[in-house]
Formats: C-alpha cells, sequence, structure tokens
C-alpha cells in the first residue's frame, strides 16, 4: 500500500471557514478540526481551520452525531461501548393513556420513565416514580407530625390507594394535595426537538472537497457558499441538496466510516456514511465537469475510509476506483 502525504490536511494558508490567516504549515498547534466527530471515532483532522471555527464546531456542532438515532442505532448494533450514555441524552416522548397528551420522557439504563409534574399541591408521575417522588414530599409535610412508624404506615396507605387508581385517575390525600396516576404507551423519539444532522454533513463534506478534488475546481462549485454558511452560520442549503440515502441492502452494519466521491458530469456526489450503513447523500453542483485522477490517471471514483476494528490502531486509507476495473490503497496519515 502506497503512503500519503502527513502534509494532506494544511495545504491553505487562511481558514477554509471565515478566511482568517493561519500559521505556516509546520507551526500549526493542537488537536486540528475532527472532520468527523471525534465522539464517533473521527477519523481525521483538517489543520486548515482556525482556532476560533474548531470552537464553534466543537459546542454547537460536533455533539449531533451522537443525538441521531440512525447512527445510535448503528453503534448500537455494532456493540460499541458506552452507546448507552448517548441514548440517555436523547429527548423521548410518549402517549398519556387517558389523556393522550404527548408526555416528555427519558431514558435510564435501558428503562423509560416520565418526566414527573411537580407543582403546589399536585403531583403526577408513573408507578416507577412515586415512591422517590411523593415519598420525599411525603415526609416533608408530615415529619412534624407523625412518629416514624406512622409516617411510614400512613405513606403506605397512600401508596396503596394511589396503585388501585386506573391510569389516568386521581386521589387527594389530606393536607398533601392531589396525585395523579401517569401511565403511557406508544414511546418514541421527539423528534422536534431534535438537531437537524444537516449542518454536520455539511461540514464534513464541505472540508473534505477541499481534499478530495482538485482545487481549481473550488471556484465552480456553485453552492461552496452555501455548504460552508450552513456549517459555520446556520444558513439554509436549497432543499434536498442533503438527503438521507441508505445505499445498502441489508441492515448489516460494518466498522468503518466513509467518505465517498462519485463524479457525473457537472455535479458530484458525496456519501458521508458512518458505521458501514447510515448514509447522507450530498449534491454538488459544478459549472464544469468534475473530473477527478490521481495525478495521472482518471478516477471513476474514490473513498476515504477508517476501518476501526482494531481501535486502537484505527487505519486510514483511500481507495481508489478505476475506469478499468483496477484499485488502488493508500494509507492516510493525520
Amino acid at each position: 500500500m502506497k503512503k500519503a502525504s502527513k502534509n494532506l490536511f494544511r495545504l491553505y494558508p487562511f481558514c477554509i471557514f471565515c478566511n482568517a490567516e493561519l500559521p505556516s504549515p509546520e507551526k500549526r498547534s493542537g488537536a486540528g478540526e475532527h472532520v468527523i466527530p471525534e465522539s464517533i471515532f473521527g477519523f481525521w483532522r483538517s489543520y486548515d481551520v482556525c482556532p476560533e471555527c474548531i470552537k464553534f464546531f466543537g459546542d454547537n456542532i460536533d455533539h449531533i452525531a451522537t443525538q441521531n438515532p440512525n447512527i445510535l442505532h448503528s453503534m448500537d448494533l455494532l456493540k460499541i461501548k458506552d452507546v448507552e450514555k448517548h441514548y440517555e441524552q436523547m429527548n423521548y416522548q410518549g402517549e398519556d393513556t387517558s389523556s393522550k397528551i404527548k408526555i416528555p420522557m427519558v431514558r435510564r439504563k435501558g428503562n423509560y420513565k416520565t418526566k414527573a409534574t411537580i407543582t403546589p399541591n399536585f403531583i403526577e408521575c408513573s408507578e416507577s416514580d412515586f415512591d422517590v417522588i411523593v415519598k420525599e414530599d411525603f415526609k416533608r409535610l408530615f415529619a412534624s407530625k407523625f412518629s416514624s412508624d406512622k409516617l411510614d404506615s400512613q405513606f403506605e396507605k397512600l401508596k396503596e390507594s394511589y396503585l388501585a387508581l386506573k391510569p389516568g385517575g386521581s386521589l387527594t390525600w389530606s393536607g398533601f394535595g392531589e396525585i395523579r396516576k401517569r401511565q403511557v404507551t406508544n414511546i418514541e423519539y421527539d423528534f422536534n426537538n431534535m438537531p437537524s444532522i444537516i449542518p454536520l454533513i455539511a461540514k464534513i463534506a464541505f472540508i473534505s472537497i477541499h481534499y478530495f478534488i482538485p482545487v481549481q475546481l473550488l471556484s465552480s462549485f456553485t453552492l461552496y457558499e452555501a455548504f460552508k454558511k450552513q456549517a459555520r452560520y446556520n444558513e439554509s442549503l436549497p432543499d434536498h441538496t442533503i438527503n438521507f440515502c441508505v445505499i445498502r441492502k441489508s441492515n448489516e452494519r460494518y466498522p468503518f466510516h466513509c467518505i465517498r466521491f462519485l463524479p457525473g458530469g457537472h455535479s458530484l456526489l458525496v456519501d458521508v456514511m458512518f458505521f458501514g450503513y447510515d448514509n447522507w447523500r450530498c449534491v454538488l453542483p459544478f459549472t464544469q465537469e468534475v473530473i477527478l485522477n490521481d495525478g495521472k490517471d482518471t478516477i471513476e471514483k474514490f473513498s476515504f475510509f477508517l476501518d476501526f476494528r482494531d481501535l486502537r490502531n484505527k487505519r486510514k486509507f483511500l481507495a481508489n476506483y478505476y475506469p478499468d476495473g483496477t484499485y488502488k490503497e493508500f494509507e492516510i496519515f493525520a
């Protein structure tokens, strides 16, 4: 396997997002910008992004990867360590069996719980939360009125009455207020409170084209500013520019990330694939024909891979596919 230059990701004298002047390549310090977020095993770093833009992406964009259900599902199927902590950060909702209202929920250790409603003289909670939520308030209000044994027995009477309720039913306990029994079904992700993955995909595609297409083509990419501003400044892209597009026919996940370039006339398709399955396809229009080459021969398509079956020695490589059916790999250092 041939080896690509270590300076591949230090090509520009300015920040590719905000045009801030950068130090000479050999003087650029720090971790660089993880093109694919580190939280999902980001596999290469660009040193052509300034510290201010790196901070912006770290604060506002990179976390989107672990708040996307498609990505988390793939991580789960591949049995990637610590995926549960990401599930627990997601927003969920269920349908109240009585009122049919959507109820916010949380996930803890693989189980789902409703978020309790607590106001003066009113508590609404599920059976699983009753002992924690109600008992705390009950003891606080009646500790001075009953002995410890009496306090416990009174609480058990209250709990018995609560458990006898049908979902949606309520009871009133003198001096305590109303308690309503909550139960939900149809638990699902709360998509209305889920960040769009589009800015992250735009960032990955935008950085990628600076290294993997001929530099002279950049000026003919008609959505150059739009992709940059979507990623960095949250400005909109035209509809259907980035689309969720699974390209594998089976539900099998493979242990790699991939960015794939497919030229076709005056356009370039850029696939951003996570964990060998979930793919977002970017449609990049150009004013001139897009032709890829390796410095000598025309390339039909190529992909940039991270293979993380061995996480200690993640292998990064370019895979070039030529019109005659041949194939070459180039190891990457980044």
